[in-house]
């Protein structure tokens, strides 16, 4: 990135922002004007250039998240370089992973005390067993630490199924170059499926189900799709009423309109826009005030009752734009990610469609998986 800037917004156009994490490697340098010079070839080579105008310009290019490591405290164990941390805190817009020296659950907890820190890096407290991850969990859960709870990744591995034989059920992921298939396949065939990669349209058209995937930014997504020839199939599927389990893009093309770099035309199965996430509507006014945007990690979704799922739990999200529509859903999930309500899953006839990427959500995401093609096949 450092070499060939331009890369960053190449990467982001194609995948979307939220895909595109950059790697800064600091050390001090007195005579720079932040006291901090950019670091290459894993800390080794030096380019004069200041952490806080790398920062800033990448951000205007369109990265999607920052990880800053002091080199100077990197595999240390001395404690984090908090002056740096200082530096940094107030030029960032996006989410930010720091890391370099830590040792001690109570650095990690001062640490999240800054308020643009979304994660923290450790490598060598956790080689040399000095931080326990499941202590350092509950350390901080006690300390009112927003995290992940530590019984969601004990769920359930047995998947009960309605129906037998799942490696007979013909299972097609569209391929049109976007995003998360390997995921998809490496899940469906835990779950005991056999899942093809297709993008012709007569075996998605016969198919007994197909998941739509997606990472990457709206216009590219249908750009892919026209060139394959897949948007009147993916229509004439959901005319027929045939199962369809879609993927955050891929749940996203099926709208109106998307708003992502430009108003573009979506497949249109359903009313409604995609917008960005400040632009959706507000659940809490208060909180809505302080937004960091792309939206990344583990999130709440609350389904609403009239649903067969019932998995509220925490679910892996990566993204910045989400539904804003009137359309009315069989079953709808919600989420509120800093003060915004982001239809976060819904489902209307057979097809079901997923904000968050439940092939990473660990067990939770799926069961969720499994209970959602037992109810579209059942």
């Amino acid at each position: 990135a450092v070499k060939n800037p331009s890369l960053i917004g190449n990467l982001a156009t194609r995948f979307g922002k939220q895909c595109v994490v950059l790697s800064i490697q600091a050390r001090r340098n007195k005579d720079l004007r932040s006291g901090w010079e950019v670091m290459i070839e894993s800390g080794r080579e030096r380019t004069n250039l200041d952490v806080i105008e790398w920062i800033t310009e990448a951000q205007n290019l369109g990265i999607g998240e920052l990880l800053v490591t002091s080199v100077d405290r990197d595999g240390t164990r001395q404690g984090p370089e908090s002056d740096l941390l200082k530096k940094i805190n107030p030029e960032v817009s996006v989410p930010l992973i720091f890391g370099g020296g830590y040792d001690k659950p109570e650095e990690i907890l001062e640490t999240f005390k800054n308020e643009n820190i979304s994660a923290i890096s450790i490598g060598s407290a956790l080689h040399f067993n000095s931080i326990i991850i499941k202590d350092l969990k509950q350390y901080l859960k006690n300390k009112n630490i927003q995290i992940r709870d530590i019984d969601k990744d004990n769920c359930s591995s047995s998947i009960n199924f309605n129906f037998k034989n799942l490696s007979d059920f013909n299972i097609i992921i569209i391929d049109y170059g976007m995003g998360n298939q390997q995921s998809l396949i490496n899940s469906l065939e835990v779950l005991g499926f056999n899942p093809k990669l297709s993008s012709n349209s007569l075996s998605i058209i016969n198919a007994d189900l197909v998941l739509i995937p997606g990472v990457g930014s709206f216009v590219e997504g249908m750009q892919e799709l026209q060139k394959r020839d897949l948007i009147a199939t993916i229509k004439r599927r959901a005319l027929l009423n045939k199962p369809i389990i879609s993927i955050c893009l891929g749940m996203q093309i099926l709208f109106e309109r998307g708003f992502e770099d430009k108003e573009f035309e979506g497949i249109g199965i359903f009313k409604g826009d995609i917008k960005r996430i400040d632009q959706l509507e507000i659940f809490d006014a208060e909180e809505s005030t302080n937004i960091q945007l792309p939206h990344i990690g583990w999130n709440n979704v609350t389904f609403n009752s009239n649903n067969n799922f019932e998995h509220d739990s925490e679910f892996y999200f990566v993204h910045s734009y989400g539904i804003s529509s009137l359309e009315t859903f069989d079953s709808i999930g919600y989420t509120n990610f800093s003060g915004y309500k982001i239809v976060s899953f819904f489902k209307k006839a057979n097809i079901i469609g997923f904000q968050f990427h439940p092939e990473r959500s660990g067990n939770q995401g799926l069961n969720l998986l499994a209970s959602s093609i037992n109810n579209l096949l059942i």
